[in-house]
């Protein structure tokens, strides 16, 4: 006489229970040979259908999409194979909220200095009236008209800016850039069974596409995503740009060509009698002209808006500890 025992697997979804397949075996009763019992590992042969879950890993009903390892990376890391050279399943942890936000503003360009005030008299002491001495400030040197037969001159103001330089337009930097801090690579477990039952290691976890429940049997719970809705924004960049005058001096010469047979005089805030180098209807003047420091400076507020919304959960399911 044939007994009939009925072998049932279920697969747990979020909703429940759901009946997966009945299979009829017949058992060893004395009459007929025994039926091929699902291998727990190794390598079984029923009827031609090849199994190669090699143990401790065994065949089971996945109660979800299948049985994965897990690997949990910064989402900046590059991506790696599976141990079977299979390309893993990536999905995301850890959607960043506001973005902290900063302007390159780059190099100021354009801009440029007066030269210091030059204020001369024909007293050696400076105490007569100012007299038009301008020099030539284009020329590398400028000749000292032959009616000047006294001479002491001054500074009397800096060089000060006189064209404002510019800063181009930056785009606001996003830091960090990636939407998630972390990434999931599921890989998905090696080894064949029969018919629906999956290959899985005692640290394998269950995929169920969705925000899930997770069966008792694994009870740690991680809900990753394949994408997300990046709304995050950063304020518009303000450069401006800051800028001074430095330097700026003039020099008086002994010859019309700014050569010198004398030493040459430097003027600086102090009157200085220069007469001595107009000797024989000669003397020059030179001007060294003054540097323009600028610098653009980057305004507007560090801290962005907006955070990145999660789509298409998937739940990873996995045993108590194995959890990544």
């Amino acid at each position: 006489m044939q007994h009939r025992h009925w072998l049932i697997f279920g697969l747990l979804s979020s909703s429940g229970c759901t009946l997966l397949a009945e299979a009829a075996l017949p058992a060893d009763d004395g009459e007929g040979g025994a039926g091929a019992a699902v291998s727990s590992g190794g390598t079984t042969n029923d009827g031609g259908a090849h199994t190669t879950c090699e143990a401790p890993s065994t065949c089971v009903a996945p109660p979800g999409i299948g049985f994965f390892e897990l690997s949990r990376v910064p989402a900046t890391s590059n991506t790696s194979a599976c141990a079977n050279d299979a390309t893993p399943s990536i999905t995301f942890l850890g959607p960043f909220g506001a973005p902290s936000c900063s302007c390159e503003c780059g190099v100021p360009s354009g801009g440029a200095c007066s030269p210091p005030t030059l204020t001369c008299h024909q007293t050696p002491d400076c105490s007569s009236a100012a007299i038009d001495a301008t020099l030539n400030y284009g020329d590398a040197c400028s000749v000292v008209p032959n009616s000047t037969n006294m001479l002491a001159c001054l500074v009397t103001a800096p060089a000060v800016v006189s064209v404002n330089p510019t800063c181009r337009e930056a785009e606001p930097i996003m830091v960090p850039i990636e939407a998630f801090e972390e990434r999931i690579e599921a890989c998905p477990t090696t080894g064949a069974c029969q018919g629906e039952l999956a290959c899985a290691s005692s640290s394998a976890c269950v995929a169920i596409d969705g925000d899930a429940e997770c069966p008792a049997d694994f009870p740690e719970r991680l809900v990753t995503f394949a994408s997300g809705d990046d709304g995050r924004t950063c304020p518009a960049c303000a450069c401006s740009a800051e800028s001074s005058c430095t330097g700026g001096s003039y020099t008086f010469h002994d010859r019309d060509n700014c050569a010198d047979k004398d030493p040459p005089i430097l003027i600086g805030s102090a009157c200085t009698d220069v007469t001595p180098l107009l000797d024989n209807n000669q003397g020059a003047g030179s001007y060294a002209a003054a540097t323009l420091n600028a610098d653009c400076i980057a305004g507007g507020a560090e801290t962005g808006a907006g955070y990145v919304a999660p789509m298409q959960p998937r739940t990873y399911c996995c045993p108590s500890g194995g959890a990544p």
